[in-house]
């Protein structure tokens, strides 16, 4: 009688035991599919942001890109903008001069004139 109770309860013991692996094998499979989730998870994410990152630095070169053309373009309004300042400044230079010309050449007609009068010549015609 007291080793078929002895046996009964080392049958109940194992079947305790059992169950305990079960539902330790239940938790680690639980756990298991719960990390692979987490990893798919955060794999996807990584993913995500690897092509994020593709994206943005195509952006960021064509951004540079942009950028370098456009001071280029700046440049070249520049370079521009200075050929016609010395365009301009050679052309107001020619206009004084001939301002300067045309004065000069009035005031040699008046003192000519006055010369002719003083004289009693006739008259200079003017020629513009």
């Amino acid at each position: 009688r007291a080793s078929e109770e002895r046996l009964a309860g080392m049958a109940r013991r194992a079947e305790l035991e059992e169950e305990e692996l079960r539902k330790r094998e239940a938790a680690v499979a639980s756990e298991r599919a719960r990390c692979r989730r987490n990893l798919e998870g955060a794999l996807w994410e990584l993913e995500q942001s690897r092509q994020r990152m593709e994206r943005e630095e195509k952006e960021s070169q064509a951004a540079e890109h942009r950028c370098q053309e456009s001071e280029r373009s700046a440049q070249t309004r520049r370079d521009e903008a200075g050929a016609l300042r010395v365009e301009l400044r050679e052309l107001q230079a020619r206009f004084t001069a001939g301002r300067v010309a045309e004065a000069r050449v009035a005031a040699l007609r008046r003192d000519l004139e006055q010369v002719r009068e003083a004289l009693g010549s006739a008259p200079v015609p003017a020629h513009s």
